[in-house]
């Protein structure tokens, strides 16, 4: 559970698709994409494969409104 105040570490699309590359090209176990590029959270992989299959690279993309994080189910990818 999220403490107030607290930071929250973010990875840059550059990061997020190495890390999915890794997996999917070179074969690489999700364990050692996180040492590698050093993502902290075990399940942080899990969620940007999921993204990834769900919408493409737009998934993986960070889309900021008013300052507030919110992930946008596009449309437009799934026509």
């Amino acid at each position: 559970m999220a403490i107030k105040g607290q930071k929250f570490k973010t990875y840059s699309e550059k990061i997020k698709n190495e890390a999915i590359r890794l997996h999917t090209v070179e074969g690489w176990t999700y364990r050692k994409i996180n040492e590698h590029l050093g993502i902290h959270g075990p399940g942080r992989m899990k969620r940007w494969m999921r993204k990834y299959r769900e919408q493409g690279e737009f998934g993986l993309m960070d889309h900021e409104v008013d300052g507030k994080n919110t992930w946008i189910k596009n449309a437009m990818c799934k026509t």
